[in-house]
């Protein structure tokens, strides 16, 4: 390929250039993504790294200007990793740096022959795993498909086909994709690749930049409430109870109408979480006949939802505990409480009596509950 017909791009993309302006755009998610880098910004939890794009050097090893257009040698090395492009002669990446653009600089990718994407391969050794990114992209033509590829080696773990905005008149515009690596993929690289249509009879040029990277483990779980927590007994005990027959469905029903009892708003703090309400330790009660109704099914399905059961009760008592620490609560009561949730764990687990077990964990919630009354 001639120096002629490599820089054909930049030619393109400096006329699509001119009429940037930007544009909200909906991608079809393939995991977390977003069209706001602020919104992907405040969803990841990892070390954010700018894409340090105004880092380029050309082949003199010299740092790009301010106002460039032109091919570098590949791969780049950059704080973050590496940017390359195979399919150019000699090789190269095709980049820019602009202070009239709304692109302050980035890369450019093509359809030309075999397609020349922008390949973003991550330090993940130094830095850890790639938890997600957040790019401006464009292509000058609105009918050509854009994609986002991720990569675990030479497998294809994540493909996110990305829209082409256009302005009133037609004329592209950039869109922005953030992408949150939800489901822990392993990435060694990704890349933004475009085609062009079936009927296109254009080679198509796309332009990504003004990105983040973020690199960490992700997001620790959300904690679960213990009132959702309670939900999700109520589910699964809906859900068991439809299997059963005779008895058994009758039995595993007052226990199900026991924990829709539990729920009543008048037990909890408002909103509902990990807190009850002065009333809260009649819901004790609840627990405790939802958990007897259970035993007289008798099968290992109920013993794991009395258990589970059991675990929301302990959730709340530990929480009520937690709070009248936090709260300067009387000693005295907190001792006590801390004593009889104790002695429910014991009843629970050595002498295998769940019922007694929720009156114990009764008399722990109401002691930490009026530490702090």
């Amino acid at each position: 390929m001639s120096l002629h017909t490599f820089l054909n791009p930049f030619r393109v993309a400096a006329t699509a250039m001119a009429v940037f302006a930007a544009a909200p755009a909906l991608i079809f998610a393939q995991g977390e993504t977003f069209t706001d880098c602020d919104a992907w910004a405040a969803a990841v939890c990892g070390s954010v790294l700018d894409d340090d794009f105004e880092s380029f050097v050309d082949f003199d090893g010299n740092q790009i200007s301010a106002n460039f257009f032109g091919p570098v040698p590949s791969p780049q090395s950059l704080v973050w990793g590496e940017v390359s492009q195979d399919g150019n002669d000699p090789a190269a990446v095709s980049v820019f740096r602009s202070e009239t653009s709304p692109f302050s600089a980035g890369t450019f990718f093509d359809d030309a022959g075999d397609g020349r994407p922008a390949v973003f391969t991550p330090n993940t050794t130094a830095l850890g795993p790639l938890e997600g990114i957040c790019f401006k992209y464009l292509s000058t033509e609105s009918d050509a498909t854009v994609s986002f590829n991720a990569y675990d080696g030479e497998t294809l773990v994540a493909s996110i086909p990305l829209p082409n905005a256009t302005d009133a008149a037609g004329a592209a515009v950039p869109s922005t994709f953030g992408w949150q690596n939800t489901e822990g993929l392993n990435v060694t690289r990704f890349e933004f690749a475009i085609e062009r249509s079936a009927t296109g009879t254009v080679s198509p040029t796309g332009i990504v930049g003004d990105g983040q990277l973020s690199f960490g483990d992700g997001c620790d779980p959300s904690p679960v409430s213990c009132f959702d927590q309670l939900a999700l007994v109520e589910a699964s005990l809906e859900s068991y109870v439809a299997t059963l027959t005779d008895c058994e469905a009758y039995y595993a029903q007052g226990s199900l109408d026991c924990v829709n009892w539990m729920q009543n708003d008048c037990f909890w703090e408002q909103p509902s979480g990990n807190r009850l309400s002065r009333y809260g330790g009649s819901m004790f009660i609840g627990a405790a006949y939802a958990v007897c109704y259970l035993e007289w099914v008798d099968t290992p399905e109920a013993d794991l939802l009395i258990d589970e059961l059991v675990a929301v009760l302990e959730c709340i008592v530990d929480h009520e505990i937690a709070y009248a620490i936090e709260n300067g609560g009387s000693q005295c009561f907190i001792d006590r409480a801390e004593d009889y949730a104790e002695l429910g764990s014991i009843i629970d687990e050595d002498f295998d009596n769940e019922v007694v077990a929720t009156l114990a964990y009764r008399l722990a919630w109401l002691h930490a509950y009026y530490a702090t009354q």
